[in-house]
């Protein structure tokens, strides 16, 4: 029960004090005179975002404080707004983030409002509506829990198989670019070796034709060198007894001849090697052609190419393999999957079984409230393929308004009034199984007036029994009920406007109801009709 309400520097509210009282508390006031802004600063204490456009202009300072009674205990909550743009939150004098705070104060008040209205033809939120019912918020956030779970086991495990991908293929890129460079041997000694053999093919013509003529100038049968050098050698070596330097040119020669001979079989070894690696040039020029882009693609040099074959040597022995890690979590999924399914399939057949008795509770209240012709239905389908935070379940009210017309999607078909008194008969089903001990009413009686606005202000003096209730209203059925009436009006002081609230006497009350009955011109007839409506209330 919402017992003390302070508001400091709220828009055009300047300071007031607000004593609540239990049972039915009515709030009213002419369009504008600032009942929807103490409606507002309620909101704003119970943990509705604070903006800068709400603080008064030129206050520093917007303060909300509010005394609660709630299971058998005070709690005080606070709210402060500075011009800086910041805001300070208190439970019990005890700064709480705004998420503690609305998770404690949205068991202690329940606001209805033209927004609600809103809500309600909304068909995303009709689900919500059947799980207050059904009391199956627990289920629900065990599922929303488990769903959101599922999600990141999943995001987890694509992310772990998408590394695994990743690292499978840069292990194969390894192990191919190791075969590319294993290819042939690494090192600046076998580079050198292979160019110069290329060298040597490629010139093979030149050389094999220069070859020959060198084996010519020194083995022609007729003057080649070793030929003539042999006719000196056999006339020195006659007279090369009688003088010792005729023996040493003699010995010369001869080791000419020998050396001679030598390079003649080099040249003919040369040449028969050249005959035999002819077909080579193109296996070697494809070497070549290997080394060079094996350079430009790992770093200019045979050196930086070895370098980067360590490199990824050791790389790839390194690589780890998460298999079992995806196992793992792939049986997590498996089985929080089935959970799900499991709790999901429980949860629907749940709200079907409670949607019966929410129709039926509904149904009733609507007949109190004079529509007496209207069907009610709950429109439950599900698909196990279709699992989501809150389920399998797609849920959508369905109502038809008169008698023998089809029914229809409730957002398409009823009136502003018609959704006051649904909403109402709403909360009236869902009130009975909550513990909320706070309901306000934010002009849910627009659109309506006569016997409805009676029937609806029986109502909520009913609900008034078990719960404290504030009711900004403008009908004098539903005002005549109250046990407590404020009345709201802005006062000019200084050529600024302020809000100010009057707590009626009986006699005042008198007054105001005669005026929601007969408007500014009071006649004795709404005031007669004024007290009537006291009495009867």
């Amino acid at each position: 029960m919402l017992q003390k309400l302070y508001i400091k520097n709220l828009a055009i509210i300047e300071e007031l004090l607000i004593d609540f009282e239990s049972g039915l508390n009515i709030i009213t006031g002419e369009t504008g005179s600032g009942k929807s802004l103490i409606i507002q600063s309620i909101q704003l204490l119970l943990g509705k975002k604070i903006t800068k456009e709400l603080l008064r202009t030129g206050a520093d300072e917007l303060i909300i404080d509010g005394m609660f009674y709630y299971n058998k205990e005070e709690i005080n909550i606070r709210r402060i707004y500075n011009s800086n743009g910041k805001s300070i939150s208190y439970i019990d004098e005890h700064p709480v983030k705004v998420s503690e705070l609305l998770n404690v104060t949205k068991k202690m008040v329940d606001i209805q409002s033209q927004h609600e209205h809103q809500m309600l033809l909304d068909p995303k939120n009709h689900i919500h509506y059947l799980d207050a019912f059904a009391m199956n918020l627990a289920d629900v956030k065990e599922i929303k829990n488990s769903f959101y779970k599922m999600k990141k086991y999943q995001a987890d495990l694509d992310l772990m198989k998408e590394e695994q991908k990743h690292i499978k293929e840069k292990e194969d890129l390894y192990r191919f670019q190791i075969q590319e460079l294993k290819l042939y041997p690494i090192s600046d000694a076998y580079e050198k070796e292979i160019n110069n053999k290329y060298k040597l093919l490629s010139n093979a013509t030149e050389i094999q034709d220069s070859l020959n003529s060198c084996d010519k100038l020194l083995n022609n049968e007729n003057d080649g060198i070793v030929l003539k050098l042999l006719k000196i050698a056999r006339r020195l070596e006659k007279i090369s007894k009688n003088d010792n330097k005729i023996d040493e040119i003699y010995s010369r020669i001869s080791s000419n001849i020998i050396d001679l001979e030598d390079i003649s079989n080099v040249i003919h070894e040369i040449g028969r090697g050249l005959d035999v690696a002819s077909n080579e040039l193109d296996e070697v020029g494809k070497i070549v052609e290997h080394m060079e882009t094996l350079k430009r693609k790992y770093g200019g040099s045979m050196k930086s190419v070895e370098m980067y074959l360590d490199k990824i040597s050791s790389a790839i022995g390194s690589f780890k393999v998460n298999k079992k890690e995806i196992e793992l979590l792939e049986l997590k999924l498996y089985k929080i999957e089935s959970y799900l399914n499991e709790k999901a399939l429980i949860l629907s057949k749940e709200r079907k079984s409670k949607s019966i008795d929410l129709e039926l509770s509904i149904s009733k209240h609507l007949k109190s409230l004079s529509m007496d012709n209207i069907k009610f239905q709950v429109n439950i389908s599900s698909k196990m393929e279709d699992l989501h935070d809150l389920g399998i379940d797609k849920c959508e009210f369905f109502v038809s308004t008169n008698q023998g017309e089809k029914l229809r999607p409730l957002s398409k078909i009823i009136s502003g009034g018609e959704a006051s008194r649904i909403m109402l008969a709403l909360k009236m089903a869902i009130q009975s199984n909550d513990s909320i001990s706070t309901l306000i009413f934010d002009e849910i009686d627009s659109g309506i007036s006569g016997i409805v606005a009676e029937e609806v202000g029986n109502k909520i003096e009913e609900l008034s029994s078990k719960y404290q209730i504030i009711c900004v209203s403008h009908l004098s059925q539903i005002a005549g009920k109250g046990n407590n009436h404020y009345k709201v009006w802005k006062e000019s002081e200084n050529n600024r406007n302020s809000v100010r609230v009057d707590r009626l006497s009986d006699s005042k009350r008198i007054k105001e109801i005669a005026s929601l009955i007969s408007g500014k011109e009071i006649t004795n007839a709404g005031i007669k009709q004024a007290e009537i409506l006291l009495e009867d209330g």
